[in-house]
């Protein structure tokens, strides 16, 4: 079972949309499956068909990101590791 922090709800109602707590944690939550083997393979986030991404640790939703919010590194660059 995924645990949905208030951090996380929190960050959906300010970056994905502005409904009520309830509705922001079901709206993460149907994306439960794809979290749940997320967590099987120790995979840090789930790239939601919307372009959302879901942050995970220890099963927890810990934040949410919009499509537009990029990851990474500070000071890393498009196409470049380090």
């Amino acid at each position: 079972m995924i645990q949905v922090t208030l951090h996380a709800i929190q960050r959906f109602q300010e970056r994905i949309a502005a409904v009520d707590a309830a509705e922001a944690r079901r709206r993460i939550l149907q994306h439960e499956p794809a979290m749940l083997v997320a967590v099987r393979f120790g995979a840090r986030c789930v790239r939601c068909p919307d372009g959302m991404r879901l942050i995970l640790q220890d099963g927890f939703v810990t934040t949410v990101f919009g499509r537009e919010m990029r990851l990474g590194r500070p000071g890393q660059t498009k196409g470049t590791r380090q």
